[in-house]
This record gives C-alpha cells, sequence and structure tokens, in this order.
C-alpha cells in the first residue's frame, strides 16, 4: 500500500475514533457525575476532581467500542463511495486494505492497556476522595439548609434551618 494512502485512511479513522469516542464517553461521564454528585459538591468547586477521577475508567472501557464504529462507519463510506473496488483495481489485497485500521487498533490497545492498568486506578481515588468530602464535609459552601448533618459515627448532629 503507498505510503500516503495508508497515512490518510490512518487519520481518517483515527479521526473517526476521537469522535466516536466523545460522543460515547462525555453522556456517560456526566450522567454519572450528575447521579453520584449532589448540587452541593458543583457549590463546593468539586466538579473538577471528580470528572478526573471517573473519566480515565470510563474512557478505556468505551475505547474498543469506539475503534470498532469508527472502523466500520470509515469502511461504509469508502464502500459507498467506491474506494474499495479502486483499491481492488490497484492491486491491494483485502489485508493491505485493512492494514491502517490494524494499526491503529494495535496502537488504541496499547492506549487502553495503560488507561485500565496504570492512569483509571491512580486517578480513581480522586472520586473516592470527592464523595468523602461531600459526605464530610464542614464547608459552608456544602451544607444545605433544613438538613440533618451527622458526624463522628452519629454522636454529634448538625442541623442548619436556613441561610
Amino acid at each position: 500500500m503507498p505510503r500516503l494512502l495508508f497515512f490518510y485512511l490512518f487519520k481518517r479513522i483515527g479521526l473517526g475514533v476521537l469522535v466516536v469516542q466523545l460522543a460515547l464517553s462525555v453522556p456517560v461521564v456526566l450522567s454519572y457525575l450528575l447521579y453520584q454528585l449532589p448540587p452541593a459538591a458543583v457549590r463546593g468547586g468539586l466538579v473538577t476532581p471528580a470528572l478526573i477521577g471517573i473519566s480515565p475508567t470510563v474512557a478505556f472501557v468505551t475505547l474498543p467500542m469506539a475503534v470498532g464504529l469508527a472502523t466500520a462507519l470509515e469502511f461504509s463510506r469508502m464502500a459507498s463511495e467506491g474506494m474499495i473496488a479502486v483499491f481492488y483495481a490497484l492491486r491491494l489485497s483485502a489485508w493491505s486494505i485493512c492494514r491502517p485500521a490494524l494499526t491503529l487498533a494495535a496502537g488504541i490497545t496499547v492506549v487502553g492497556y495503560l488507561l485500565a492498568n496504570f492512569i483509571a486506578p491512580y486517578y480513581s481515588s480522586n472520586m473516592q476522595d470527592v464523595l468523602n468530602v461531600v459526605r464530610n464535609s464542614l464547608n459552608h459552601r456544602m451544607l444545605d439548609a433544613a438538613h440533618f448533618y451527622t458526624f463522628d459515627n452519629g454522636l454529634k448532629t448538625l442541623y442548619i434551618e436556613r441561610w
């Protein structure tokens, strides 16, 4: 396969992976954060640490789906435009046409391995820290009116009637 054609297909599939990855990850991350974090955490500025804590985990779960979907979309586009027939006319085999997608998939497999085994476990403690701060903080921005707060295993109770 000519080098220019290889890099063209590699770039097209890579951009497709990026778009599909964002389309899959962003709704999952945002819905998880809306489910886990109370409004007080947003006022307290804890969204960014929670986002950093959950994003790598969601990314390595959705990464294989993004690669497969982007590859299928790109090959579907090439088939509808007649590019695959042109590749066969250039005497390219099916394996040489698939080589850019396979190369990208191998590289993304390494990225997924790094995300799953090193990055996600390191940053997952950020989300737990945020949840602990939400449950146990006495920060005035984190407290809601008309709500009972217990501390020290239920020995102390705090109630704020109104602000």
